[in-house]
């Protein structure tokens, strides 16, 4: 039971939580929910339920992972989404795929339909950055 008034006792209480953090923890920082000075992790962005939803999360997610500005950034081959070999979609070599992969899953899931490509093989001589976007290299 206290009795100080509740503003006074909340005041108090910062004060200390303050002086705690001063002298006892580097980093701390007072206005995370652990004072610890870390951030929580960003909530994942929700699962698509309909066709549009999965199209619209695909695609954004295809551009972030295949966004480029010189051929070097480009190599990592997102194998299953074309039926030629030289045609499936490229992505930067440092991109992380698993989001793409993961809402590829969602899309067929869906039964909405997948990626329409020409099953061939062109020949292709490594990878290419085109228009900011990786792909491969094919050879005229």
């Amino acid at each position: 039971m206290s009795f100080l008034p509740s503003n006074v006792s909340a005041s108090l209480f910062r004060l200390g939580f303050l002086a705690g953090c001063a002298g006892l923890m580097a980093g701390c920082d007072p206005t995370t929910p652990s004072g610890n000075g870390t951030t929580p992790e960003p909530e994942p962005e929700p699962n698509p339920t309909t066709c549009p939803e999965a199209y619209d999360a695909l695609s954004a997610e295809q551009d972030s992972i295949q966004t480029c500005t010189n051929d070097a950034e480009c190599g990592q081959v997102l194998t299953g989404t074309s039926c030629g070999c030289t045609r499936d979609l490229v992505a930067r070599t440092d991109a992380d795929t698993s989001r793409f992969y993961e809402l590829l899953d969602i899309q067929s899931g869906l039964e909405c339909g997948g990626f329409v490509s020409t099953c061939d093989c062109p020949p292709a001589d490594g990878f290419a950055c085109v228009d900011s976007s990786c792909t491969w290299n094919y050879l005229r």
